[in-house]
């Protein structure tokens, strides 16, 4: 969906611009065809001053060319954040009503029996919508990754994932749960989902103020990669807020299991939890160290000063 709407947006732009040529190539145009005139009557000098027209005017149509195409980056940068953050806006929707739904059923269960036939059929259904909505999460994972956005791709990620353990666990392969795992999942999905729309709109706001300040021109900030949807600082600033969630849920598991810390026994569900925390920490410390390597920063790790 979004590869379609950016693909009919190029289509309008392109099309909006047919009708309105380069003077400078115009003008190139003219020059050469004026020089050749005069090569063809001899006049060398002035045919000369023709060509040489004509080669600045081609010069200055490239340098057009090259400003329309930083335009063109411009407004397709701000059509593709407002298309991701209005498909966030539905999935904070759509995630809204399943969970709801879920807990409706949940309160509606007897504890410790099996759910009724009723109660499987409207958890059955919630398992496809929520795999659904983790459909949803890929296809933005990948239109965000493309762009060389890595730390909102993993977000994306995040979600995808949890939603795809969501719909199992709510679905007939994980026995129809609807209790405090399964809850505990849609409060995660919610919160990145809100993080990743605050981030958006963020960016939105900050190339607007960018472009009023600097009258339309096309802004940056220094050594940024060329066509990078999202800054480095905008990246960085929500993977530590990413970071700080695993470390802030790893603290919480200590306080209600203190037998973590003791070596015992593990229940199932806790142990799959903590690998769960364990695989995000490794891919943020991933994506820390690929930033650090690509802005040139030290290794804090390797230590500093080395004699």
């Amino acid at each position: 969906e979004v590869e379609r709407r950016l693909y009919e947006f190029r289509r309008a732009y392109e099309e909006s611009r047919q009708d309105q040529p380069l003077p400078s190539l115009e003008s190139a145009q003219q020059s050469a065809r004026q020089s050749g005139e005069q090569l063809e009557q001899g006049n060398l000098d002035e045919a000369e001053q023709k060509a040489e027209e004509a080669q600045r005017r081609i010069e200055e149509a490239l340098d057009q060319l090259d400003e329309e195409e930083q335009q063109y980056q411009r407004l397709r940068d701000e059509e593709l954040l407002f298309q991701i953050a209005e498909e966030v806006v539905g999935m904070i929707e759509t995630h809204g009503r399943l969970s709801a739904e879920t807990l409706e059923v949940d309160e509606s269960r007897v504890p410790g029996e099996r759910a009724t036939r009723a109660q499987k059929l409207r958890l059955r259904k919630i398992s496809r919508e929520v795999q659904a909505l983790a459909d949803r999460s890929a296809e933005l994972r990948a239109a965000i990754a493309k762009e060389g956005s890595t730390v909102f791709a993993e977000l994306f990620q995040r979600i995808e994932d949890d939603l795809v353990r969501i719909s199992r666990a709510s679905g007939e392969i994980g026995g129809y749960q609807s209790g405090a795992t399964v809850q505990a999942r849609f409060d995660d999905v919610g919160r990145d989902l809100r993080w990743l729309l605050e981030s958006l709109e963020e960016e939105k706001s900050r190339r607007e103020q960018e472009e009023s300040q600097q009258g339309g021109q096309q802004g940056g900030e220094p050594g940024e990669p060329e066509n990078r949807l999202v800054p480095d600082a905008a990246e960085l600033k929500l993977l530590q807020r990413m970071e700080g969630e695993v470390l802030d849920s790893l603290d919480e598991l200590l306080v209600l299991y203190p037998e973590l810390a003791e070596g015992g026994e593990i229940d199932p569900l806790l142990r799959e939890e903590i690998s769960r925390l364990a695989q995000r920490h490794r891919r943020t410390s991933e994506l820390f160290s690929s930033f650090r390597e690509r802005l040139g920063l030290p290794d804090p790790e390797s230590g500093s000063g080395a004699q």
